[in-house]
């Protein structure tokens, strides 16, 4: 990951080969005294060409193959709350736990549950139902980003 104060360009072309400048994210700081600093994050990768629509190619691919990265991660990080105010971690392995859990319960039962912020709690099937329904539905969600 780079960091700069001025956008890069997307296409620079040096030494006979050209960097590809992807995933420019802008980034908007504030220092002490209030007064706001932009600045670039982004990540390059050098191709041998200079031909402009092969690099439009090179570039769709390192886009994509970015944007699994990033949202691999955004849906590791779910987190989702039950209309009790309970916060449930969603991710992919929360999901199953929860599946395993609601499978084997009554609609009666309650199980010691660990929320996000590391509290044992009672749960009952009905809220976990409901925890699984928002992980699944918020994991749809970036998915199809």
């Amino acid at each position: 990951m780079i960091n700069s104060d001025t956008r890069p360009e997307q296409f620079l072309e040096h030494a006979g080969e050209t960097i590809v400048n992807y995933n420019v994210k802008e980034m908007a700081t504030e220092d002490m005294e209030g007064n706001t600093r932009i600045s670039y994050n982004y990540m390059s990768a050098n191709h041998p060409s200079t031909d402009r629509a092969v690099l439009e190619g090179y570039l769709a691919k390192l886009e994509n193959v970015s944007g699994k990265v990033n949202r691999a991660d955004s849906v590791e990080a779910i987190k989702v709350t039950t209309l009790a105010g309970n916060e449930f971690d969603g991710n992919e392995t929360s999901q199953t736990r929860m599946s395993r859990a609601i499978a084997v319960m009554n609609d009666t039962d309650t199980i010691m549950w660990i929320l996000a912020n590391d509290e044992a709690i009672m749960v009952g099937k009905a809220e976990m139902m409901e925890a699984l329904k928002l992980a699944s539905a918020e994991q749809t969600r970036l998915w199809v980003l």
